[in-house]
This record gives C-alpha cells, sequence and structure tokens, in this order.
C-alpha cells in the first residue's frame, strides 16, 4: 500500500530563517544555493496545490466506538 511516488512532494525549506516557506529565494543572499538546484515551488504553493481526500460523503458515516457514556436520558458515544 503506502504513498504513490507521483503524489509525493519535497519542498526543502528553513524554519530557523524561513527560507522557501513563503517565498522563493532570491539570486542574492544565504539562500542563493538553493536556487542553484531548486526550481520548485514553495511549502505554501505546495500546500495549496493539494488534492482533498475523496469522500464518500452520501453515504453513512463510519467511526470506530472506544467508549460510551451515560448522560440523563441517553447515551453519548466516543469514537475515534
Amino acid at each position: 500500500n503506502g504513498f504513490k511516488p507521483h503524489r509525493v512532494r519535497f519542498v526543502p525549506v528553513s524554519g530557523l530563517t524561513g527560507t522557501n516557506v513563503r517565498e522563493a529565494p532570491t539570486s542574492s543572499g544565504d539562500a542563493a544555493a538553493l536556487r542553484e538546484w531548486y526550481d520548485g515551488p514553495t511549502l505554501l504553493e505546495a500546500i495549496d496545490g493539494f488534492f482533498p481526500a475523496n469522500r464518500k460523503i452520501e453515504e453513512p458515516m463510519r467511526i470506530i466506538v472506544s467508549d460510551l457514556f451515560p448522560e440523563g436520558k441517553g447515551i453519548t458515544a466516543k469514537g475515534r
């Protein structure tokens, strides 16, 4: 099973300096070396390009019930 290789995208970022998170690095500065080998999207551009999961909203919702709590005249189910 696992991930489909054509759907996986690797985006190099720096959490310390914020390089390639919101804006692509410029040709000058400390992040200029990144431009030499990476010309893909920034992290936010990659996130914006995600496809939503296919959900079957027409069918009943199914969850795993892990606990039941009596509340007044009813019962509350806890699921995950």
